[in-house]
């Protein structure tokens, strides 16, 4: 125990841990789904559902509120099995 405290207090507070994940860790990654839906209507001539995507992954790192839902985890019936990249 005296080493994983002694260890301890080398890490940074928990303020400065979380701050250099949000640094390090986008708020926002294409997710196949949502890629999957603006590719779909794109094909239908509709181009809104990219570039609001495009838009939010301008800044990955500072998401606001108007595109949290691009955050959402698929519904099952959303999940995409098979996609051009091979994923």
């Amino acid at each position: 125990q005296t080493r994983w405290v002694a260890r301890r207090a080398t890490e940074p507070d928990p303020a400065a841990q979380q701050a250099a994940m949000r640094a390090a860790n986008p708020a926002l990654i294409p997710r196949n789904h949502q890629i999957e839906a603006a590719i779909a209507a794109a094909v239908q001539g509709d181009f809104a559902p990219f570039h609001r995507l495009s838009q939010a992954l301008q800044s990955p790192f500072d998401l606001p509120p108007e595109f949290s839902d691009l955050q959402v985890a698929p519904y099952p019936d959303q999940v995409v099995h098979h996609t051009f990249c091979g994923t």
